[in-house]
């Protein structure tokens, strides 16, 4: 009886704190943006590795299409938002779980290996064009943005 009550207390304490922190018509996105988040890292990891392998078969992204990443084995969610651009071997990725809460995260790769998904900020999202409305689009070449480098942004 003493455990589920100090469990119920914590979680009562969690919820307070994530209203505290927002308003309460975003209270439940606060908490359960970071699984959102999660499940969207995931996704661009596994992405990275269906372009890598895409590529080593065909040597370049130019004719990649949704289905032929499926077939190694990326499929989006249902609520993500993913725009890829691809140019040669070289590809940039972001992607955003389109519920409340949610953050956009990027992801780039090419010969050279494949960057760490992380965070991008909410002006970098709309500087690339990336939608949030769910689904995938393919844009043949890089965003101006990705092509300055990160030294250079």
């Amino acid at each position: 009886m003493r455990g589920r009550t100090m469990v119920l207390g914590l979680a009562l304490a969690v919820g307070a704190g994530a209203v505290a922190q927002t308003d309460l018509v975003s209270a439940p996105a606060a908490v359960f943006a970071p699984a959102y988040d999660t499940v969207t890292q995931a996704s661009l990891r596994n992405l990275a590795t269906a372009l890598q392998s895409y590529a080593l078969l065909e040597g370049d992204l130019d004719g990649v299409t949704t289905e032929e990443l499926a077939g190694w084995g990326w499929e989006p969610t249902g609520t993500s938002a993913v725009t890829l651009w691809v140019d040669g071997a070289d590809f940039l990725v972001v992607a955003e779980d389109v519920r409340p809460g949610a953050t956009a995260f990027q992801l780039a790769g090419g010969e050279e290996g494949v960057t760490g998904a992380h965070r991008v900020s909410r002006d970098l999202a709309a500087l690339t064009g990336a939608g949030l409305d769910p689904g995938v689009l393919i844009v043949r070449g890089l965003p101006a943005a990705a092509e300055r480098g990160p030294d250079q942004a």
